[in-house]
Formats: C-alpha cells, sequence, structure tokens
C-alpha cells in the first residue's frame, strides 16, 4: 500500500507543471444548445456545469465535480454506463447485470440492495428528471452532451436525497442548424454496434432531434451441460434506444418535449460459482471442473430484459430578475430476470424476477439572474412511484415457483432553497436547506414462507443541506470548506423471507461531510489541479445482507448498522502540454470501517463473521486513473491516439471482508487511434479495451451458507474492433 501512495503523490505533485487535458466547454443547462463555446486562444478551455442548478464555470463551483464532455465520451469509446468508473476516480458501479439493477457507490458510499424496491444513495438523473427504479436506469449512453458526477451528500437541490452523490446524463438538445452524426462499430465477440443523432429546425423557433442506437453482440462466455459440451455461448448484447425531442424557443421561453425508449434482451453477465467446501464444492458436491473463469454449467437460462419509456417535459421562462422552471415526467419501466445461482447441471437455486414500475415527477423552480453579488434558487418538488414486483424462486426439486409478490409505493414531497452571497472580492457563503416527506406504502404475500398480506407504511421527515464558505486567493486559484447533510429514507425489505426480516421496515440513513477542497488553474490556465480531502459522518446505515441463519435457510435482511466513518482524499490533475498532447490523471484514497458491534452474518457451516471494524462494501483503499490525447497532423488530415488506464485496489462485495466475497486489485488500459480530416467530417478508428487482459471480479454473492457456494461474476475480457463516424 505504500507503493500505491508514493504512486499517487508522484503522479499528482511532480505532474502538477507538466499534466493536463483541454475539454471543450459545452453548455450543460436543461435548456442547453449543442453549440460548443471556442476555446481560448491560449489553448485553455472552460467547462460549464449545472451542480448548483445554474451555468457556472467548474473551476468556480466549490463542490467536487467530475465531468465527462460529449467528446469525451467518443475518445474514450464508452458506450456503457458502468464504464464510466473506469475514467472517474471514486466511482463503482457493481452489478451482475449490465444497465440495469446497478449498485452505484461514490466515495466508498451507496446500497448494495440489488432487489427492486432499493433506495439509491446515489442519485441518477436524465436532462432533470431523477430516476428511481433500478430497471434501466443506465440505458441511456448515447446522444449525451455530457456526464457529471457529482460527488457527497446532494440534499438540497437536486430531486431526492442522496447521501453520497448524483450522476446527471444531460442530452444533446436540438439547436438552430441542421446537424448530426453517425457512427458504426464493429469488434471482436460479434460485436455490432451504431448510434446517430441529427438536428432539424422546422422553423425559426422550432426544431427537432432524432437520436438512436443499436448494440448486437454474441457475448463472451461459454455454458456447458453436464457432459462438458459446449453449448452455447453467453454474456450477449441486444438493445436498442431511441429519443426525440422537440423544441420550442422564443423570447425568453424554452420549451421542449422528450420522449424516449430504450429496450435490453440480454444474457446475464458470465459468472460461475466457487464451492464452499475444502474441496471446493458445494452443498451438492459440484465443482465447476473448467480452469476457465468465464466457463458456466448452468441449467437455467439466465436473460435479462427490461424496457423503458419516458415522457420528459421541460419549460422555462426568463423574467428579466427570475428564471422560472418546470421539469414533468413519467418514467414507465419493467424488467425480466431469469437466474440461475448454483451455475451447475443441478436445481439447486433457480429464480426469475418480474418488477414493473410507473414513476410520476414535478418539479418547479424559481431562480435569480446571474447578479455576481447575490444568487438563489427555490423550489418544489413532488415525486410518486407504484412498484409492482412477481419474484418466483425455485429450491432443490422446485423449479421457480415459490411465489413472492409485492408492491411499493413511495411518495416524496420537499420543498428547498439555496443562495450565494458574495461577502467581498474574497469570500462567498452558500446556504442551502431541503425539508423532505417521504411515504412508504408496502405489501407483500410470499405463501410458503407464511407471509400473507403483511402492510407495512411509515413516514420520514427530515431536513437536509449544506454550508459552503469558498475563498477565491486569486482569479486562478479557490479554496473552499463545506458543511452538508444528506439522507436516504426508510423503506421495508423488498428480499424478506420471514415475517421477522420485514419486521417494521428499517429507518432513514444520514450523511454529515465534512470537506476541505481546491480548484487551481496553472500555466496560463492550460492545467487545473483540483482537490477535496472530506470525513464522512455515517448515521443509521442502510446494510442489505444475504446469508443464512445457521442451518442453511436463506436470511435477506436490511439492517440500520448504527455508525461508519470514512476518511478520504482525492485530486485530479489536467495539462494542455502543446495543441497535439494533453494529459491527466486522478486519485482517490478511502479509509472506512463500519463503528456497529453487532454487525454479523452466517456463511458455511454456520459460523458468524462478524463485520465491525471492516471496511465500508465496495470502498477500495486506492483507486486511480490516467490518460493521454495525441495529435499529429498529415497534411488535410490528422491521426489520433487515446490511451486511458484505470488501476483499483480490492474491494469488498459484502460487509465482512472475507477474500472469497472481495475482489482483488486490477488494471484496466483501453487504445484508441484514428485518422481522418482536421475538419471531423468523418474518422476511421481501431479501439482495444482490457489491453492487459486482466481478470478481474465484477461482483460477488454469497450463498455460503445456503447452497455452499459463491455466486461469482467477472469483468470482460479484452475486446477490439474497427469505427467509423461521420459529421455533418
Amino acid at each position: 500500500m505504500k507503493g500505491y501512495y508514493l504512486l499517487a503523490s508522484t503522479c499528482l505533485f511532480v505532474a502538477t507543471p507538466c499534466m493536463a487535458q483541454t475539454v471543450q466547454t459545452t453548455s450543460a443547462t436543461p435548456d442547453a444548445t449543442n453549440t460548443a463555446i471556442d476555446a481560448n486562444n491560449d489553448g485553455s478551455q472552460e467547462i460549464i456545469v449545472t451542480a448548483r442548478q445554474r451555468s457556472e464555470n467548474l473551476q468556480r463551483v466549490p463542490i467536487a465535480v467530475n465531468v465527462l464532455t460529449g467528446d469525451d465520451l467518443a475518445k474514450r469509446d464508452i458506450h456503457l454506463a458502468s464504464d464510466l468508473q473506469n475514467v472517474t476516480p471514486g466511482l463503482v458501479i457493481n452489478g451482475a447485470f449490465g444497465a440495469t439493477n446497478p449498485q452505484i457507490f461514490i466515495r466508498g458510499v451507496g446500497n448494495n440492495d440489488y432487489n427492486d424496491n432499493a433506495g439509491s444513495a446515489v442519485g441518477v438523473y436524465l436532462d432533470g428528471v431523477f430516476l428511481n427504479s433500478p430497471s434501466g436506469k443506465l440505458l441511456q449512453m448515447y446522444d449525451l452532451e455530457n456526464v457529471q458526477i457529482l460527488k457527497g451528500p446532494q440534499g438540497t437541490l437536486f430531486g431526492k436525497n442522496n447521501t453520497a452523490g448524483a450522476i446527471i446524463f444531460t442530452t444533446k438538445k436540438p439547436g438552430h442548424e441542421l446537424e448530426g452524426y453517425a457512427t458504426a462499430t464493429v469488434g471482436n465477440y460479434g460485436v455490432r454496434e451504431i448510434e446517430g443523432g441529427i438536428t432539424v429546425p422546422l422553423t425559426r423557433t422550432v426544431s427537432i432531434r432524432v437520436s438512436g442506437t443499436r448494440k448486437v453482440s454474441d457475448g463472451w462466455g461459454e455454458n456447458r451441460d453436464a457432459q462438458n459440451r459446449p453449448v452455447q455461448s453467453i454474456g450477449g448484447v441486444d438493445e436498442y434506444a431511441g429519443r426525440f425531442i422537440l423544441r420550442w424557443q422564443h423570447a425568453g421561453t424554452d420549451v421542449s418535449i422528450d420522449v424516449n425508449h430504450a429496450s435490453a434482451n440480454d444474457d446475464r453477465i458470465p459468472g460461475r460459482a466457487y464451492g464452499a467446501s475444502p474441496a471446493g464444492t458445494d452443498v451438492l458436491g459440484f465443482k465447476n471442473p473448467s480452469d476457465d473463469i468465464r466457463v458456466s454449467y448452468s441449467n437455467f437460462p439466465e436473460r435479462e430484459k427490461a424496457k423503458a419509456t419516458g415522457i420528459f417535459v421541460n419549460a422555462s421562462h426568463d423574467f428579466g430578475p427570475v428564471t422560472l422552471a418546470s421539469t414533468t415526467a413519467w418514467w414507465n419501466t419493467s424488467r425480466f430476470a431469469s437466474l440461475d445461482s448454483d451455475k451447475s447441471p443441478n436445481d439447486l437455486l433457480h429464480l426469475t424476477r418480474s418488477p414493473r414500475v410507473r414513476q410520476f415527477s414535478q418539479e418547479l423552480r424559481l431562480s435569480s439572474d446571474s447578479n455576481d453579488r447575490f444568487k438563489w434558487v427555490a423550489g418544489v418538488n413532488y415525486f410518486i412511484e407504484n412498484l409492482m414486483v412477481n419474484n418466483r424462486f425455485g429450491f432443490g426439486v422446485f423449479e421457480p415457483n415459490l411465489i413472492q409478490d409485492y408492491t411499493n409505493r413511495s411518495l416524496t414531497k420537499a420543498v428547498f432553497a439555496e443562495a450565494t452571497v458574495k461577502l467581498n472580492d474574497m469570500f462567498s457563503l452558500t446556504a442551502g436547506a431541503r425539508y423532505s416527506i417521504d411515504d412508504r406504502g408496502f405489501i407483500m404475500n410470499f405463501l410458503p414462507f407464511g407471509i400473507v398480506d403483511q402492510r407495512r407504511s411509515r413516514s420520514d421527515k427530515l431536513g437536509a443541506g449544506r454550508l459552503i464558505l469558498d475563498q477565491r486567493i486569486t482569479d486562478d486559484v479557490m479554496l473552499y470548506y463545506s458543511v452538508s447533510r444528506g439522507f436516504q429514507g426508510g423503506g421495508f425489505n423488498g428480499g424478506a423471507f420471514s415475517l421477522a426480516e420485514i419486521g417494521a421496515g428499517y429507518k432513514p440513513e444520514t450523511l454529515t461531510a465534512y470537506e476541505f477542497g481546491w480548484k487551481t488553474s496553472l500555466l496560463d490556465r492550460r492545467a487545473r489541479f483540483n482537490g477535496a480531502i472530506f470525513y464522512y459522518d455515517y448515521r443509521d446505515i442502510q446494510l442489505f445482507s444475504l446469508s443464512s441463519d445457521g442451518v442453511g435457510n436463506v436470511v435477506q435482511k436490511i439492517n440500520n448498522a448504527s455508525k461508519g466513518r470514512l476518511f478520504g482524499m482525492e485530486a485530479d490533475v489536467q495539462v494542455t502540454l502543446s495543441s497535439r498532447l494533453k494529459v491527466g490523471t486522478g486519485v482517490n484514497m478511502l479509509s472506512t470501517r463500519y463503528l456497529d458491534p453487532t454487525l454479523g452474518l452466517f456463511g458455511y457451516g454456520g459460523v458468524l463473521y462478524s463485520a465491525y471494524n471492516k471496511p465500508f462494501i465496495s470502498a477500495p483503499v486506492f483507486n486511480m486513473t490516467a490518460y493521454a490525447d495525441h495529435q499529429v497532423p498529415i497534411g488535410d488530415y490528422a491521426l489520433s491516439t487515446h490511451v486511458d488506464a484505470m488501476h483499483t485496489s480490492s474491494r469488498n462485495f459484502d460487509p465482512t471482508g472475507r477474500a472469497m466475497v472481495s475482489g482483488g486489485a486490477y488494471t484496466l488500459m483501453n487504445v484508441k487511434i484514428g485518422v481522418g480530416p482536421q475538419d471531423q467530417r468523418w474518422s476511421a478508428s481501431l479501439w482495444a479495451k482490457n489491453i492487459l487482459g486482466a481478470r478481474y471480479k465484477s461482483f460477488v454473492a454469497d450463498l455460503s451458507g445456503i447452497i455452499g457456494s459463491y455466486e461469482t461474476f467477472f469483468g470482460a475480457p479484452a475486446t477490439y474492433g474497427v469505427q467509423l463516424g461521420v459529421r455533418f
């Protein structure tokens, strides 16, 4: 570990005068156009973010934010939201599926509950709309203006309270000029992808944008039968998504109607089961005979079908002194997942999950003009979601016919306000608060386990907010000191197998963050060196666990761990070395501990493992990213090269920190080389991901106390291909 800290220190402080990135400036406001602000003559460029619900220069916002523009996503060939963790220090996205049912963590804080009514400590927003349900919330990775990752509690300005942070996806909006793009990609494992978007002005005030994507692959895993014969490839993807935006702009009024749909018909990510016995077998004596981590022996199909449809209406009017904005949204999703958790030719544990979600939200915001001395925003938010779930479990000779049904109703009403006042030429003070009422209703039936028409309800009334003092030392150096508080409302256990596991539900969790940060521009603003040091006081942590009762019966419960603490540091350096070369690096380091002495789980053989004083789930001690962009002009053409890398130390997938329920350290490296005219009308590229062939765990479910095995999933192997693109 000393080597990790030495590497981080060397990269950050030696690189300060010589490493960086020029990032294209884009408008990230809800009514943003696709027109980029030109670079300054010195090669520097600004990044505009909306972390405080107004457009601001990243270097003047006293909040930790990572931003990826549409061009950044294209350079890194990022088409999956889960790949954002490979370029964002401190972000972890776990899960046994692709874009559905993710477990998202920022700075070691998140929710490890995979049930369909699980809350999220990390808020996911698409064009200002909070997406609550895990089903399909990450299927929107196409035709994006930018992605902003906000770190730390976001309890003031956004649609729901989030203890860990927020991920904000902003789509490209139609402007007033005809323009568009298209890309086509082919690669190994049968990868075929197309993506495109076009803006068409209809009148001087009305325009539309149509965009879409289609992804198909054969998968990089293999399933075999009991005779060790290959049956089929697994891990395949069959997804499509489309978006239509109608926009009207006139005399200070801006209205856009966004209709979007996404569908996935995928295999589950390839995985295998490791037996918990000393011989490496499960409770029926099966042991995977293959040495290949991507070979499974499942006898039950593992599929993932998901659909998501949204209608978003964003409207604003500039009255001069104030602007009134409204966001109205309907969001419906459905999902069907079939799982063979024992990964064997035996009928040990098979199940299916079938949630359906209906969501409506309405937010009104009133904000001041861009007065430099005093700025404010205030609003109200209304959110309602109805979730209906049908799960079927099969244990032993039972195929999935043990039926669990539940409904979960969430209703949130909130008022919020935040203001920034410039105290003098050096100091500004920001104060914000939100008051929320979270109502939950829950009904469950699970007849085989004695759960009959169990009805529960709760109402949580909590406040959140933040106080930030920022200090502008010079025009290029800012320090900030902040205290922020966020909460995640209480709820009910959608994975309950007994009345005791439902109980009275679980309480809200709260997180108070203390942070000191800095944002600096160097070398005539061709370099940025930003960072933060933070401490989290984490209370009543909502902690999901899957184990047994010591004699092999399933126990899924959600505890409120009384307390946890987290220390951390992060920094990123980005510099333009020349008009042809841009490089950067980022580091996140964490020290975390659960401080509840009552935490414990039963594992294999009925042994109780303590989680007290163990590190948080998905909180690696060390995480680092680095990249370089190089361009060589060749007459009227240009040869461009992008290289990026990510290294992470080990992380835990359950609170006990045992080796079999943890993932080891690994390093990923990706390359993209392209050629095209300097006006970027077209391009041809070669790309390769995980070129080092890293073999790493992406998720582990501990079934050792139930069926005697650890269900384990792995990241993708080395992939490569060709991409053609055009712009007009």
